[in-house]
């Protein structure tokens, strides 16, 4: 049983879960996966607050326009981005403005076919700013 997102998980004075929680039942309560069918030219991609949403996107157009929505000011998100060329691959993603990137450079997603590329986002200010950072590129 998934706790509710809007449940306090407590802790008794020892610091362990209180009230039987197990660790399964936290971590059940805070993550999401969803897997995107054909997201053609343009995607939203939605926050859920205070959780871990892990996203899985095929690229199957020449460029496909990503947005966020769903985050809440003072509730910090995180949102795994996967993605994965189609047979043709060259595939290309544009972010929105409020995306910032280490240096400030967007990272240059893998262009050979069926590769897979993985991204995190997180937001703590309602989305107003999103940090990026490519954890890792061209899984085969």
């Amino acid at each position: 049983m998934a706790l509710p997102l809007d449940d306090t998980i407590s802790l008794d004075q020892a610091g362990h879960l209180a009230d039987h929680q197990t660790i399964a039942q936290v971590l059940n309560s805070a993550f999401t996966f969803v897997s995107v069918s054909s997201p053609g030219v343009s995607e939203v991609l939605a926050f859920v607050p205070a959780a871990v949403v892990h996203y899985r996107l095929p690229l199957d157009s020449a460029s496909c326009a990503i947005t966020f929505s769903g985050a809440v000011d003072l509730q910090p998100s995180v949102l795994v981005l996967e993605v994965r060329q189609d047979a043709t691959g060259s595939r290309l993603l544009t972010w929105p403005a409020a995306v910032k990137w280490p240096n400030g450079l967007a990272p240059t997603l893998s262009t050979v076919a069926n590769a897979r590329d993985r991204l995190e986002f997180t937001t703590r200010d309602g989305g107003a700013t999103v940090d990026g950072v490519m954890v890792g590129a061209g899984f085969a």
